[in-house]
């Protein structure tokens, strides 16, 4: 496994930037957490081959295979799989069996955590995660009762469903992204 990028005007060929830090690496999310008083950005990668996150700082240089980025009670056959860093939180999608295919479509969890993977918080309502994976934050504005609130996609189902912040500072769940007719809104193959 390696994480490769090409020049922004595409003119040049892309380049191997960082070499993975385990056999058979199988990376599944990138994530960059912009530089702070930490000295720098980091790039962190999940390789759901080998279960865990590596984390990078600079030009290549590997700082560490993040300890962290666990979620308490999940069971030896989850995993990470998914990526995004949101708000300077660093959000984890975990699913079952990320560390070979099939992945099992029906289930998945999330946790937020810190720059250095310890958990904020377990996101509620993990029944309609399946096989989450790509996670963003909605505009401030344009998206109704939905502004400022994070978007997970599922892989599994297709899904769109919504976390938005609530009086104590923390995301609850609002339910699936609908569109204008009402419906809630799947996308093949998110």
């Amino acid at each position: 496994g390696r994480v490769y990028a090409g020049a922004a005007d595409g003119r040049s060929p892309p380049a191997a930037l960082f070499e993975a830090s385990g056999d058979g690496a199988r990376y599944t999310g990138l994530a960059v957490r912009p530089s702070s008083d930490d000295g720098g950005d980091r790039l962190y990668a999940v390789d759901a081959a080998n279960g865990w996150i590596d984390v990078w700082r600079g030009a290549g240089e590997r700082t560490e295979r993040a300890d962290g980025f666990r979620l308490p009670d999940l069971d030896d056959g989850w995993g990470p799989y998914g990526i995004a860093q949101i708000d300077g939180a660093l959000w984890v999608a975990f699913v079952a069996g990320a560390a070979a295919e099939p992945i099992d479509p029906t289930r998945g969890r999330i946790g937020i955590f810190d720059r250095d993977g310890r958990l904020v918080q377990e996101l509620d309502h993990a029944e309609v995660l399946a096989e989450p994976w790509g996670m963003a934050r909605a505009p401030e504005a344009g998206f109704g009762d939905r502004n400022g609130c994070v978007i997970v996609a599922n892989r599994g189902s297709g899904q769109l469903h919504t976390w938005c912040r609530d009086d104590a500072d923390r995301f609850a769940y609002r339910g699936p992204l609908r569109g204008e007719d009402g419906a809630a809104l799947v996308i093949e193959g998110a």
